[in-house]
């Protein structure tokens, strides 16, 4: 097989038979898949046909649309003229195309559709809000991906650069077609299949007069349809239907778009049968290449999953997967999510993460929709530990997405959809440690999921002295995101109380200075965002006394001592605890408190213990994910240990009282009689 052929840093994947692997070709371009080597992603190359007739013009579109992404839209990386053929640079989306997928259903259920409809209407908002780059086959350019067991989402994958005359031909065909009449028609549509559903029976439509509808529609919206949309939205969440289905069945979900070029589940789990027990080949809806198994060595939980083949990535994955596995022996980073094993066989290489238990940062916000100003300052607050520990650990990581951020508890998922911690304030928390996943799992570096840095410019260094990576435009970053601000300027928004949005204020702040190429340092900005805690009095609010360490008071610091004290000991103190040191020190030593315990000598560790729907404490003690490899040992390693222990003691305290065999001992005269 032909190596994988070299553009720019872009490397385009082959297929198992060495041929590109294309993800569109018509008249106007040709676009392939490729591998990002520097920000370790999968990309989609855009090569245009033509020649550009207006050079200017294309650069101007593409820095307008790369300026701020979104979620909804595949970020533009990069365009410009190559050998004198245009071309563009977007993020993966990893799903099936609009078109393809309505192609290959017969039925759908009428809620499925409905869904569909609505994400493609929100979708259509977001990317005319930013500008008129709908390309000219808008079922081509959407792509739909499963994001939980009963939301599939609808993504932009690809615009209108380039005027060309098929987009010319769309725009005349508004004139013909009001969208407004359009989307009453589909609203009908949707009413007389609910109407004619046999009482008791899920309501359902014929898969290819919806996509005839939503083609209609689709062929005709245009820059003036943004207010006819939005109210198109509402329209349909009022009459939104619900379903008794816990999962959307498997013949109604968006095929995963590199799932054809990587192993089966059932090829990855009989590659690792010799060292792990598959828990179950059931694959999670947000995270369909993961396997869930049981280190056979240790007993320990862990994630599985294939690492890129050569084919599709080149080398890097493999490299770099192999040099946060050397982390784990040193056993230094305890906020880092460790690897425990990387290994190839029958042609498949995989990679095994411990399973932490607690919660992703991602699965947190899809619980509580948004988090207040306290609880995303504890967040950066322990993120910013993690990040130190990241930036020490010279491991090399472009991404981090919300979820590769991880919010550990002690205990599982299972037992914190059980409890009501998920719903619960994170100050009500009785502790968690932030830890991260360094290594480039499938799901990042397919692009699935949400990457705050989306809001940040590509390409620009911050100034001297501040974090290249990591920095306080990055943290503000994903601060709007938690504190649901992140996509529009704050004048726009509608925010329940002054303090949201006076922390909102200095997020979009720190994020128009990332903008402009000055970002701070992570220090100094949660400095800044310390101050307006206390500005805003959030120290106080009711329910709130361990916040009082916040504006400086003692009272808080004994208060959160208590909790420690009241608390069960997780078995790695470790893990909480916190190297967070900025000008600001003396106002934030709650959070230290309950990321990490700056006094474990005297206090002991910040405990972690079950809460129940009632909140209390419960007897049972909580174990870390690490605990079996900082602490446990088999038993025949403890009896070796001290048997050699024992030897060495008994050498030393035979040297000291002079019996030892390798002494020279004086011959004793014999006295003769």
């Amino acid at each position: 097989m032909s190596n994988p052929t070299l553009f720019r840093h872009y490397i385009i994947a082959q297929d198992a038979g060495g041929t590109n692997i294309e993800i569109a070709r018509s008249a106007e371009q040709v676009c392939v898949l490729a591998f990002d080597t520097q920000r370790l992603c999968f990309v989609h190359c855009h090569i245009m046909m033509d020649a550009l007739k207006n050079r200017r013009s294309f650069d101007e579109r593409g820095a307008l649309l790369a300026g701020r992404g979104h979620p909804k839209l595949a970020r533009l990386v990069e365009c410009g003229e190559d050998d004198g053929n245009a071309f563009y640079i977007t993020e993966n989306v990893d799903g099936e195309t609009l078109g393809a997928y309505l192609a290959r259903m017969e039925k759908l259920p009428l809620w499925l559709a409905m869904r569909i409809a609505l994400q493609t209407a929100r979708a259509l908002e977001v990317m005319l809000n930013r500008g008129d780059f709908l390309p000219a086959v808008l079922p081509d350019a959407l792509r739909l991906v499963q994001t939980a067991a009963l939301n599939i989402d609808v993504f932009f994958s690809d615009y209108r650069l380039v005027e060309t005359t098929r987009s010319n031909a769309a725009k005349g065909r508004l004139v013909k077609s009001a969208f407004d009449k359009q989307v009453r028609f589909l609203l009908d549509f949707f009413n007389e299949q609910k109407q004619s559903a046999a009482p008791g029976a899920e309501a359902s439509v014929n898969a290819g007069d919806f996509a005839e509808v939503l083609n209609t529609i689709l062929s005709s919206v245009g820059p003036s349809s943004l207010k006819a949309i939005a109210t198109f939205c509402e329209k349909l969440e009022a009459e939104m239907v619900q379903t008794t289905e816990v999962e959307i069945a498997v013949q109604f979900k968006p095929k995963p778009l590199l799932a054809a070029q990587l192993a089966t589940s059932q090829e990855v789990a009989r590659s690792v049968a010799q060292a792990v027990r598959i828990q179950s080949q059931k694959l999670e809806a947000a995270q369909p290449f993961v396997l869930r198994g049981t280190f056979l060595k240790t007993g320990q939980n862990i994630n599985i999953e294939q690492i890129l083949p050569h084919r599709l990535a080149g080398s890097r994955p493999s490299e770099l997967v192999r040099q946060v596995l050397t982390l784990q022996k040193a056993g230094k980073f305890p906020n880092l999510v460790p690897v425990i094993f990387a290994q190839e066989k029958d042609g498949i290489e995989c990679v095994a993460e411990i399973a932490v238990e607690g919660v992703a940062l991602s699965d947190l916000l899809n619980a509580r929709g948004v988090l207040q100003p306290q609880e995303v300052y504890l967040v950066l607050a322990g993120l910013d530990t993690a990040l130190g520990q990241l930036e020490k650990s010279s491991v090399i990581v472009r991404r981090i997405r919300l979820e590769d951020i991880l919010l550990f508890t002690g205990f599982d998922k299972k037992n914190l959809r059980e409890s009501s911690l998920l719903k619960s304030k994170l100050n009500d928390w009785p502790g968690f440690s932030i830890v991260l996943r360094t290594y480039p799992c499938l799901h990042n570096v397919a692009c699935r999921g949400t990457d705050p840095a989306l809001l940040l410019p590509l390409n620009v260094p911050p100034p001297p002295g501040v974090e290249p990576d990591w920095h306080g435009g990055w943290i503000a970053a994903l601060g709007s995101f938690l504190i649901g601000a992140p996509l529009e300027q704050t004048s726009k928004l509608a925010f329940p109380d002054q303090q949201t949005e006076a922390v909102a204020r200095l997020l979009l702040d720190e994020l128009d200075k990332a903008q402009r190429g000055n970002p701070s340092a992570r220090s100094a900005f949660l400095a800044r965002f310390v101050r307006v805690l206390q500005q805003q009095d959030l120290a106080n609010f009711q329910g709130g006394g361990l916040w009082a360490e916040l504006s400086g008071s003692s009272g808080a610091q004994g208060h959160a001592v208590e909790v420690a004290r009241n608390a069960v000991v997780i078995s790695s103190p470790k893990l909480l605890s916190t190297e967070y040191e900025s000008e600001e020190k003396s106002h934030i030593g709650f959070a230290e408190l309950l990321i990490g315990g700056p006094s474990h000598e005297e206090h002991g560790a910040l405990g972690l213990h079950r809460m129940g729907s009632d909140r209390r404490v419960q007897n049972a003690p909580v174990e870390s994910s690490w605990s079996t490899l900082h602490q446990k040992r088999p038993l025949w390693k403890s009896v070796f240990i001290l048997f050699v222990v024992s030897i060495a003691l008994g050498a030393v305290l035979a040297t000291l009282s002079g019996r030892a065999l390798w002494q020279g001992r004086v011959p004793v005269a014999v006295e003769q009689h």
